[in-house]
């Protein structure tokens, strides 16, 4: 997890974090939501929107709940699966 890969190497924060891992983003995305780590910034390919295979929305959810419950705002989005989002600042 990226809880486990923080500590490993001392980090207690993250300011960018780019994701590319072929459909796990969404169980790794959400776990560290769960750990309540909040990188600044977060790039990501949303892997199973792209390959056609989000038949239960999980990615939809995902945005909605970096969105609505942990202060996230999409700066990015290519139409192409890739999106932007920062961490709004209270």
């Amino acid at each position: 997890s990226i809880k486990n890969i923080m500590e490993s190497n001392n980090h207690d924060k993250i300011n960018f974090l780019k994701l590319d891992i072929e459909g796990a983003e969404i169980q790794v995305l959400n776990q560290m939501l769960d750990d309540e780590i909040d990188p600044k910034y977060i790039c990501v390919e949303l892997d199973l929107l792209s390959k056609r295979k989000d038949k239960n929305n999980l990615t939809k959810h995902l945005i909605e709940r970096m969105i609505n419950n942990h202060d996230y705002t999409i700066i990015f989005n290519d139409n192409n699966f890739n999106i932007t989002l920062m961490k709004k600042i209270r």
